[in-house]
């Protein structure tokens, strides 16, 4: 996180009202893909045209393929070294606007998809305006069993949602079903399963029995998202990659990088494959002939237009360090 969080926390604007979600079954998210790294790996909410989602460009290679189990009982993550996850926050655009969620890659050590869902629960986003609904309690194991994600947990609090609002615990169970797909490169439903007790088990007030399905991204996902460069990335002023995915009207997506006091620096528009989904977009900034120096903090910012007024508003956001 850059000393940029109090100063640009006010220039941040809202974003459109969350859609009720689905909390089990409906439609398939819709395709999300990153652009560029040159290192891909499926991601169960969508496929792009070249068949996946990348790891971060600082995140290195993710690790091979998970492996099902096939008996009934035995399961297997992704692997045990470290490896770069898509862990997916709420984040708001003010107080009076409700949370879409947005991606984030972060490393975990060990089993991926236990250590994913561990960082939702107790581990703390990159950028300064996400954050998880689930409650900071311990997940025991999560694997892949009889065509389910399956979730462990010690802790029969898990059961109840809490003080979260309904809408809240639909969107805190999809951060854990979108981050899990993702890890797991499957698109599986949720189960809970709490030590000692027999069968599926509540998830945050929400049923299991059945398993809990990705709601559609439409209505989950913020409509668009940085993907690149990380929070707190130093970058060469000279080449700023920014990537990330939309579903943006008309396909176009804006961007600008603004300074410590919010003020533009440089800004345009790029435009995606397509519309209707989430598509891939990048775009590579030069602002070496801009009033900025080595060392300097800027804020990237991606957003959409509202085409009904035109408005414009900042959907998701980067602090970087330039050098």
């Amino acid at each position: 996180m850059t000393r940029l969080t109090s100063r640009l926390a006010s220039a941040v604007l809202p974003f459109a009202l969350l859609v009720p979600l689905a909390a089990c079954g409906g439609e398939s998210p819709s395709p999300v893909a990153d652009a560029g790294s040159p290192s891909a790996t499926p991601d169960p909410t969508g496929a792009s045209s070249t068949g996946g989602s990348p790891t971060p460009s600082a995140g290195g290679s993710p690790s091979s393929s998970p492996t099902v189990a096939t008996d009934g009982e035995t399961a297997s993550g992704i692997g045990t070294s470290d490896t770069a996850v898509p862990l997916y926050w709420a984040g708001s655009r003010g107080a009076t606007f409700q949370d879409r969620l947005y991606r984030e890659f972060r490393r975990t050590q060990g089993d991926p998809l236990t250590g994913a869902a561990n960082l939702l629960t107790n581990g703390a986003p990159g950028r300064f305006t996400y954050r998880s609904l689930l409650p900071r309690r311990p997940v025991d194991s999560v694997v892949v069993r009889d065509g389910r994600i399956v979730m462990t947990v010690a802790d029969p609090r898990w059961r109840s949602p809490g003080r979260l609002t309904p809408a809240q615990a639909r969107l805190a169970v999809q951060q854990l079903v979108y981050t899990l797909q993702g890890v797991a490169q499957q698109r599986l439903p949720l189960e809970l399963r709490i030590d000692g007790s027999d069968g599926p088990q509540p998830l945050l007030g929400l049923s299991t029995t059945d398993g809990i399905a990705a709601a559609p991204s439409g209505t989950t996902l913020s409509p668009v998202m940085i993907t690149t460069p990380d929070e707190g990335a130093r970058l060469d002023l000279r080449r700023i990659r920014i990537t990330g995915t939309a579903d943006a009207p008309e396909g176009t997506v804006r961007w600008r990088i603004a300074d410590g006091g919010g003020e533009t620096i440089k800004e345009g528009f790029v435009t995606t494959a397509g519309f209707g989904r989430q598509y891939p977009w990048s775009v590579d900034v030069d602002l070496s002939k801009n009033t900025v120096s080595p060392g300097d903090e800027v804020t990237v910012y991606a957003f959409l237009d509202d085409y009904s007024d035109e408005v414009k508003f900042p959907t998701d956001g980067r602090g970087i360090t330039l050098r």
